[in-house]
């Protein structure tokens, strides 16, 4: 039998300081650095199908009908007018899973409780890279092209606006198609309504607010809205005063606060980090990841870094969830368990789901590219 990776966690980083830690007064608490938020895994947003057996689930989709006869004639013979149906796989992913080994000795000295602390960190790190998974699917939704059968719409795809960064670097594309000024805030609601607009062509609500996921850094740049003012007596733009925190417009918003609740028909939610600073937001190539989600959000041609990824409630444009999932196990803890022939206890949590493009008439989103609008 193979030996196992027993983790000396109460060693110091100095060669041969072991079991130094427990040596000193413990004050009562193990301070953990804060963390990304999960947004999309476990919510509302993403639509999940338990699985009895097998790997992939179906989800159907109708087509629209043909046009109805306008002027037809009593007597001719109705021979039947087209239709059809077309599908959308989502498969399960292997199991993804936590584990760790803690020698007796050391569980025995510490002064916490290791084990209790391991399996709450063991599930929160979980949830943080499903979540990441479905973040990187909603915004592959937002791009997934209309779908026709037979001459008949199945769906028109997903919304986007696409705004030239000048830069295959996402942070740098991003700052320069939206600085951190008034004009910057300025183009950025310009797109917000834009691809506000675009969704309402896909027969979306228009009068209720669609949840929006963004960086802090969008967040920032509306913080900049004044307004602009044009034609003044140099012929140059000035600030203006704000509507998007004005009181008279009852948003909820707050420049003092640092609340944007809500912009151009968007409800944003808590922003998160992107995937350049260890956050959930695809920025640039995604690696490491099972296949399906290792996609391109670099900014390239006509596509890049998603900066706005928004997501239709259940039943607001008449679907499911821009994203799908199918699941056999959520988050679970096993543990811990006594490796006697080891002298260590094991613990381990796992999940077994996967993810996928369900609806994607749910899906907007606004990106920074290189060159290129949309």
């Amino acid at each position: 039998m193979s030996d196992v990776n027993a983790i000396q966690f109460l060693s110091r980083t100095v060669a041969g300081d072991q079991n130094l830690l427990p040596d000193k007064f413990y004050a009562g608490s193990v301070a953990q650095a804060l963390r990304d938020k999960v947004t999309l895994f476990g919510s509302s947003l993403v639509a999940l199908r338990q699985l009895d057996s097998g790997r992939v689930a179906q989800w159907m989709y109708s087509s629209d009908n043909a046009l109805p006869e306008a002027e037809y004639t009593p007597g001719a013979e109705l021979l039947g007018q087209n239709y059809n149906y077309d599908e959308v796989l989502i498969s399960v992913d292997r199991p993804i899973v936590a584990h760790t080994y803690t020698p007796y000795d050391e569980y025995r000295q510490a002064p916490f409780n290791v084990l209790a602390d391991l399996g709450s960190r063991h599930g929160s790190r979980i949830a943080r890279e499903l979540d990441k998974r479905c973040m990187i699917m909603a915004a592959q939704a937002a791009r997934t092209a209309a779908v026709t059968k037979g001459g008949l719409n199945i769906h028109g795809g997903g919304s986007r606006v696409v705004r030239a960064g000048s830069s295959t670097d996402p942070t740098t594309a991003v700052a320069n198609a939206y600085p951190r000024s008034a004009a910057g805030a300025q183009a950025l609601r310009e797109d917000m309504r834009l691809l506000r607009r675009r969704m309402a062509e896909k027969n979306h609500d228009a009068s209720g607010l669609i949840p929006a996921i963004v960086p802090h850094y969008i967040y920032e740049v509306l913080l900049y809205d004044n307004g602009i003012v044009w034609g003044t007596p140099s012929a140059t733009a000035a600030a203006g005063s704000s509507t998007l925190f004005s009181a008279d417009y009852g948003s909820g918003n707050n420049q003092a606060y640092r609340r944007v609740a809500a912009v151009e028909g968007f409800m944003l939610l808590d922003p998160v980090n992107p995937s350049t600073n260890g956050g959930p937001l695809p920025w640039g190539l995604q690696t490491g990841n099972p296949s399906k989600y290792n996609l391109n959000f670099a900014p390239g041609s006509s596509q890049g870094a998603p900066v706005l990824v928004a997501l239709a409630p259940s039943g607001s444009a008449g679907g499911r969830g821009a994203v799908g999932g199918v699941i056999y196990d959520g988050i679970q803890s096993i543990g811990p368990i006594d490796e006697q022939t080891k002298m260590a206890y094991f613990l381990r949590s796992h999940a077994f789901c996967g993810f996928g493009v369900l609806d994607p008439w749910m899906a907007g989103s606004i990106e920074v590219s290189n060159t290129g609008t949309v």
